[in-house]
């Protein structure tokens, strides 16, 4: 079969195309020169096992690094959980793939947080390089993503070893540490701070204040850790090392229910929402963190009534150009012509798509992978799709960009003063770019539109 199709290697799938094993022509070559021939044997004899996959949506040099970390040379395709293709080291072998790579080796070999500190300077450094040579934004914000997520484990581990050490303490359950907002969305630049939550299994009984003051130390201890490599706190206390937002799987059970029950009474409880609703992984039980989320959708979706609140705040802020199509000014006291592109902008488009996935029961938490996700389902349309994804990357391009001008600006400028790009000056845009902004406003419009009558009953005006 290998010969037929020219191809190095077979996945063996299951019947519903799953991926149980590979058979590669060296798994063949050393089968027929054993002392036992292979050649009337099943496959499931000599096939690797366990199979390293990748989902259809990852990107190249994820892969890549994975095969680096595995030490392996090919990798299933999956969507849905069934095989769709094989990837190759030699697809992949390229010098534009092997910079992520080797930061993330970089990470993963630092022994102390000085080193640490120095990789990112180098994220930096790789930012820039991807910047001027048009590699789409939202694969830089995948890439900075994963690069993250591995500081957030180093600094885990650093923090499992420090308390085994010092107080011979080791997790007692299992737990998850999760990213909300931006990181949890895979969205965030540059210029990022600390949102993320812990959640752990429900202790033995008896054991709840042991427990619990264990995942306490820890959570202090990783996040001083990552604020020393330049991810400050969150300033409003969305941080895992806050005992609110720490807490067992039951606890965390009972918070959401207060929340989704006084979505009218407490605003703050539609901002709490929202955040979690883009909860992902990064580091601990998978399970965990998926029926935390499926508990979480459910609350909502059991009453639709409850999505209105937050469909109101998706009105709140509106894009900055009037009536007739003339942008709105920042009055920020400054002479400077700026707009918000993010508050009104990219945190509407983020939101209002968030919403549509909420009411469709959709799990991913990146907002192109929501809008696609949507589009699949019918939920929009195919042009609203590409419309809004267009103006999304536009937006977060701009404010990318807005960051690395800063630091040219500034060379002295620490990881931890980076500028946020929430502004861009209109005197600093081209005529064609002034055009492109003005469109992506219209789409942030159409979407509150849209979100208004879907879940509202009336047009926003």
């Amino acid at each position: 079969m290998m010969s037929e199709n020219h191809v190095s290697s077979i996945i063996v799938v299951d019947e519903k195309g799953r991926p149980l094993g590979i058979v590669t022509d060296a798994d063949l070559r050393r089968g027929l020169v054993s002392a036992e021939p292979i050649i009337d044997k099943p496959v499931d004899l000599f096939m690797s096992r366990p199979v390293f996959k990748v989902s259809g949506d990852a990107l190249c040099w994820e892969a890549l690094a994975l095969m680096a970390e595995k030490g392996v040379k090919y990798l299933p395709v999956v969507v849905e959980e069934k095989v769709v293709g094989v990837v190759t080291l030699w697809d992949l072998t390229s010098a534009q793939l092997q910079t992520p790579v080797i930061l993330v080796r970089e990470v993963e070999d630092a022994q102390t947080l000085e080193e640490l500190r120095g990789v990112m300077w180098r994220v930096v450094d790789a930012v820039k390089a991807m910047y001027r040579e048009g590699i789409n934004v939202v694969h830089v914000a995948k890439m900075l993503s994963s690069i993250y997520d591995r500081l957030v484990m180093k600094a885990l581990h650093i923090a499992e070893d420090e308390l085994s050490r010092e107080l011979s303490m080791s997790p007692p359950v299992k737990y998850a540490w999760i990213a909300l907002g931006s990181e949890g969305r895979r969205e965030q630049l540059l210029k990022t701070d600390q949102d993320s939550a812990l959640i752990f299994e429900d202790p033995p009984s008896g054991s709840e204040e042991e427990v619990s003051e264990y995942f306490k130390q820890l959570a202090v201890r990783a996040a001083t850790k990552l604020a020393q490599l330049g991810f400050p706190k969150c300033p409003h206390g969305f941080t895992a090392d806050n005992p609110l937002w720490n807490k067992s799987l039951r606890d965390w059970t009972s918070t959401f229910e207060d929340w989704v029950l006084k979505l009218n009474a407490k605003p703050e409880n539609v901002m709490f929402t929202y955040m979690f609703s883009d909860a992902r992984l990064v580091y601990g039980s998978h399970k965990l963190v998926e029926e935390f989320k499926k508990r979480l959708i459910a609350l909502i979706n059991k009453d639709k009534r409850r999505l209105a609140p937050l469909a109101r705040n998706v009105l709140v802020e509106s894009p900055p150009i009037d009536f007739l199509k003339r942008f709105v000014i920042e009055r920020d006291g400054t002479k400077e012509r700026r707009v918000d592109i993010k508050v009104r902008g990219l945190t509407i488009i983020m939101t209002a798509v968030k919403i549509l996935a909420i009411d469709r029961g959709i799990n991913v938490t990146n907002t192109i992978d929501r809008l696609r996700a949507l589009a699949n389902l019918g939920a929009i349309s195919q042009d609203l799709e590409k419309e809004a994804a267009y103006a999304f990357n536009f937006l977060l391009g701009l404010r990318l960009r807005e960051q690395l001008r800063g630091l040219e600006m500034d060379k002295k400028l620490s990881l931890e003063e980076i500028p946020s790009g929430r502004y861009v000056s209109l005197t600093e845009l081209s005529k064609h770019e002034r055009t492109f902004l003005k469109e992506a406003f219209k789409v942030v419009r159409k979407l509150q539109d849209l979100v208004a009558y879907r879940f509202l009953g009336s047009p926003f005006l």
